[in-house]
């Protein structure tokens, strides 16, 4: 690999017989602002351009491919307390929005939440955590327009420093939980189980694990 820096210009080349030849050349305009060209060969269609704008407070990548129609856009805006953040995918050739996803993040003293948008599955991810040292964690999957999806709810507590117990509930019925206990770092013992409401006799589950 050669690097080669000519004032805001950095210039990387690498040659390995296990990869394709690749070029890469960052230019900086200025703290915020950089320009990256990726260039492989023979695989033309991998090597794109991107734009990267860093501030504080916001962000932004943009990406264009030189040898596919796909181009990529993400954003992101917040502080320490509040984030909200997207990115998106298009392809020129068909003029098809490929992806976008979007999230928001909330932290403060006590807790960190999230709230996720995947568009591919229209679904909505809800995840979040406690910060207590014996903190807690939760989440939901909820599918937006197929509403005979399966909507899950979990979540996990500590009971004390050595003991995890785990539930997961979804609406097709079944339940699960999962208790583990610690007893040396790598050393374990954890039963969990599982009823489908709908068949208990046949559908339930009960299970041991044992990790020494």
């Amino acid at each position: 690999m050669h690097t080669t820096e000519n004032g805001a210009v950095k210039y990387d080349f690498s040659l390995c017989s296990k990869t394709k030849p690749q070029l890469s050349l960052d230019e900086i305009a200025s703290r915020e602002l950089a320009t990256t060209l990726h260039f492989e060969w023979p695989q033309w269609s991998s090597s794109k351009v991107e734009f990267r704008y860093l501030h504080d407070y916001a962000g932004i990548d943009a990406s264009i491919g030189l040898g596919n129609p796909m181009v990529g856009l993400a954003a992101a805006v917040g502080t320490d307390a509040c984030i909200v953040g997207a990115d998106m995918g298009f392809d020129m050739s068909t003029g098809n929005i490929t992806r976008y996803n979007a999230r928001l993040g909330i932290v403060n003293d006590d807790l960190i939440q999230s709230v996720a948008l995947r568009q591919l599955e229209w679904v909505i991810l809800l995840p979040g955590e406690s910060k207590e040292p014996r903190g807690s964690r939760w989440g939901a999957k909820l599918p937006i327009l197929n509403q005979s999806e399966r909507h899950d709810l979990w979540g996990a507590i500590a009971l004390d420093p050595c003991t995890m117990l785990k539930v997961r509930v979804n609406n097709q019925g079944k339940i699960g939980a999962l208790i583990r206990y610690n007893w040396h770092p790598k050393s374990y013992i954890a039963i969990s189980g599982e009823i489908d409401r709908n068949s208990v006799l046949q559908g339930s589950k009960i299970g041991l694990h044992l990790v020494l």
